[in-house]
């Protein structure tokens, strides 16, 4: 493995090529690197081959590689130190994360698969095969129940309760519709000038009661 890392270190010094969207031979390329830059690339380079080979292997399981399916169709979970301390995420919802990206949770087929049931239907709508899919994203059951869109929902519920009281607040406001005076916010020559009073911010809502 070390002289395919070190063949391809040299074609990549040979021929470099780009990584974004510049133009070709934009940027700095060191073509006679350090023994610590040379050291480097190999380093990085080996890591590279390490994962396509990872990647590779997990094609070909059909159980714990389900995560290639998912990291295709899915938006990636957040599993930095900041979101894993700070984030405020549950041991358990962290723990069925990484055992669904996996494909290894604890759904009746796999269940039965271990022998630990003699079926694998599911136990809302008696699909015979239960699998995460089925749970996740395929249950008639929880469909019809609404469960796929409860937390959809729920941010749309909480939006119309605060319309709700803002317009039913509003509407108990009588509306001004008389213009100031010029009068009112004119300095004649020689006087101090007043600072206005801050006002209060408004939108669309406030100019009307009805």
């Amino acid at each position: 493995m070390l002289s395919e890392v070190d063949a391809e270190v040299d074609l990549n010094l040979k021929f470099p090529v780009q990584n974004n969207n510049l133009g070709i031979g934009f940027g700095n390329f060191n073509p006679n690197p350090s023994i610590l830059q040379r050291r480097k690339l190999v380093t990085s380079k080996a890591l590279s081959f390490s994962e396509q080979k990872r990647v590779a292997h997990s094609a070909t399981l059909k159980q714990q590689g389900a995560w290639l399916q998912w990291a295709e169709s899915a938006i990636p979970f957040d599993f930095s130190w900041k979101n894993l301390i700070w984030g405020g995420i549950s041991p358990d919802l962290i723990k069925f994360i990484l055992a669904s990206s996996v494909n290894w949770a604890r759904t009746p087929n796999l269940m039965k698969l271990w022998g630990w049931k003699k079926t694998a239907a599911c136990c809302l709508c008696a699909a015979d095969t239960c699998t995460l899919h089925h749970i996740l994203s395929n249950c008639s059951y929880a469909l019809a129940d609404k469960r796929y869109t409860w937390r959809h929902d729920s941010v749309f519920f909480e939006i119309h309760r605060v319309l709700s009281n803002s317009l039913q607040q509003l509407n108990q406001v009588r509306v001004q519709n008389n213009l100031p005076h010029i009068s009112l916010s004119f300095v004649p020559a020689g006087h101090a000038v007043h600072h206005k009073q801050k006002k209060l911010q408004k939108g669309l809502l406030h100019k009307a009661n009805d």
